[in-house]
């Protein structure tokens, strides 16, 4: 499933949340670290509190999606996480990855007062989704 949802983010389609949703609400019958990768994913887009405090919960295998849980708690907490995130996407070579280090620097780049979460929702998917799609044409 995090496959397909990172199928449908690279194309640009808005059936990737969906997705990443999804899988993320199969937590309770699949552990493993595509359900927890889901779950960052649909927390960068949704900023959804009950999403953060569900993974928090989880432990991931791998040790770059450990680091990338550990990053977006502390950008959660207000840190600025920007040189982690540019190392990182220095030394990945995973694609999903890359793309998951990606969505959160785009979150790390944006600030809000929690007044207008709406219209930055919208921001930051039109934002990711840009990226995205020049991301892919590299």
């Amino acid at each position: 499933m995090r496959n397909g949802g990172v199928l449908f983010l690279k194309l640009g389609s808005e059936a990737a949340a969906k997705s990443f949703d999804l899988c993320f609400n199969l937590r309770d019958k699949i552990r493993n670290d595509d359900v927890i990768y889901c779950g960052i994913v649909n927390y960068l887009l949704s900023l959804d509190a009950d999403v953060i405090i569900e993974i928090r919960k989880m432990q991931p295998e791998d040790e770059v999606l450990k680091e990338i849980l550990d990053l977006t708690l502390r950008k959660l907490n207000g840190e600025d996480i920007s040189e982690e995130i540019n190392e990182m996407e220095y030394k990945e070579e995973r694609d999903e990855m890359k793309m998951l280090l990606d969505m959160l620097s785009v979150c790390n780049e944006i600030t809000y007062p929690i007044q207008k979460i709406k219209k930055i929702e919208t921001t930051r998917l039109h934002k990711i989704i840009t990226r995205l799609i020049s991301w892919k044409s590299v």
